[in-house]
């Protein structure tokens, strides 16, 4: 089915994807306002962002990582994730490497029809 049919039955649509942030990141231009200073952090550092968002129960769950998000740590939070669908849902992600991995693609169908 495509995604307009199964929102047209009432089904439960679940949007995961990722972000990284970095402070070492930097800008050419930035707006501020008159009298206003920028600091840059003098720590380095960085965090991963995953969340799963449904039309039907809002933010379901979401999980920040100190590291980047790999198929070990993907797979952990699907796993997590199974765990709070209430109902039937489908879940829709982008192609991104670690989405596509066979471990996490196994795991993500074992959970589901084990449910």
């Amino acid at each position: 089915m495509e995604m307009a049919q199964l929102m047209k039955a009432g089904k439960q649509l679940i949007y995961v994807d990722e972000s990284m942030f970095y402070s070492t990141l930097t800008c050419d231009r930035v707006w501020v306002y008159r009298g206003m200073t920028l600091s840059k952090p003098k720590d380095k550092y960085s965090c991963s962002v995953i969340g799963a968002i449904s039309d039907k129960q809002g933010l379901i769950h979401y999980q920040i990582l100190t590291t980047y998000n790999d198929k070990v740590s993907f797979s952990t939070f699907i796993s997590e994730l199974v765990h709070k669908v209430k109902g039937e849902a489908y879940v829709y992600m982008d192609n991104a490497t670690v989405h596509t991995a066979g471990k996490v693609q196994e795991h993500f169908n074992e959970r589901v029809q084990a449910r």
